[in-house]
């Protein structure tokens, strides 16, 4: 495991939280928020990165680019999907599945 990687994908792990919580507050204003249904987006979110981090071997494609950015979407999809059951809101997942592909990609990119 590199640990640049796993860092870079925490990082971009932990940006995606942040605008996902920003994004929760501004959406549901009727909703009443509170703070655990705010952390349960913020460890979903910081989730996905840390899996990216660590799933540097599994491959799905040969070539770097389409392998990282297809793997990073798969995971957080399946990561998302806790998120989706937990809450019940399916817009939790689309997010999931870009900024999962984002963290992998740059985690490939830079932290090789």
């Amino acid at each position: 495991m590199k640990i640049k990687r796993l860092i870079i994908s925490l990082l971009v792990g932990a940006l995606s939280e942040l605008f996902c919580i920003f994004w929760t507050y501004l959406e549901m204003s009727g909703f009443a928020t509170t703070i655990q249904y705010l952390l349960t987006i913020f460890y979903n979110r910081l989730l996905i990165g840390f899996v990216v981090g660590i799933s540097e071997s599994f491959k799905i494609f040969n070539k770097d680019s389409q392998n990282s950015i297809s793997r990073g979407a798969l995971i957080g999809a399946v990561v998302s999907v806790g998120l989706y059951i937990q809450i019940g809101s399916f817009g939790f997942i689309p997010p999931g599945i870009v900024f999962g592909a984002i963290a992998d990609f740059l985690a490939t990119k830079y932290g090789s």
